[in-house]
């Protein structure tokens, strides 16, 4: 120990106490600090993925639900225009058989 109870820093090592200088604080702080925002920012890009990954989806899906309904409403246009030949026949049979 020295003048006045100081100790030198040979005396710290050697007892096992070290002490950090505000720095040395400072800059474990900033990279515990990056760390969390670098995991943050991982987190955030593996939600982005699963998201971007169900959209994909849910747009595959949509466009099939499209087609099916474009499918289905020429279904129903083909029907109604045989319905219009039918009937229109029908009356003409009735006018020819009706006279």
């Amino acid at each position: 120990m020295g003048l006045f109870g100081k100790r030198n820093k040979k005396e710290e090592e050697t007892d096992g106490i070290t002490t950090k200088s505000p720095e040395q604080i400072q800059n474990e702080q900033t990279n515990t600090e990056l760390q969390s925002i670098r995991n943050e920012i991982e987190t955030k890009k593996e939600q982005l993925a699963s998201l971007n990954a169900k959209l994909v989806i849910a747009k595959k899906e949509y466009e099939e639900v499209i087609s099916e309904i474009m499918s289905s409403k020429k279904q129903v246009n083909q029907a109604k225009k045989d319905l219009e030949e039918y009937t229109s026949e029908l009356e003409t049979a009735k006018k020819e058989n009706g006279d």
